[in-house]
């Protein structure tokens, strides 16, 4: 996918293959001409880091908190199982919990 609709027809926004990471990194590009003292490049650059280190923030404060909301989830699904094998069926109750609690796992 190159030259993708952008809010400016000079910015072109190329995907590049996804390897060996979970995500699909964008290339960004432009056509501008130099303005002034800056470029407008310059001025993306900026808010990109603005925006990199606002989200390393944002996961130092919220990644710790989904570690331990997973590992809880994970427990409470290991409990779930470990009952089920060692003794009787499941609830309806018990095994919406751990459906629910396994989807929650998988999604993150």
């Amino acid at each position: 996918m190159s030259g993708s609709s952008t809010p400016s027809p000079n910015i072109f926004v190329t995907v590049l293959p996804r390897e060996l990471s979970d995500h699909c990194p964008i290339l960004l590009s432009s056509s501008w001409c130099l303005f002034g003292y800056d470029t407008p490049d310059l001025y993306m650059v900026a808010r990109l880091k603005y925006i990199n280190e606002a989200i390393r923030k944002w996961r130092m404060v919220d990644h710790p908190k989904e570690e331990t909301k997973i590992r809880k989830l994970k427990q409470v699904v290991d409990e779930l199982d470990t009952t089920e094998v060692e003794s009787t069926l499941l609830t309806d109750t018990e095994m919406e919990t751990r459906r629910n609690g396994y989807k929650e796992i998988v999604e993150r």
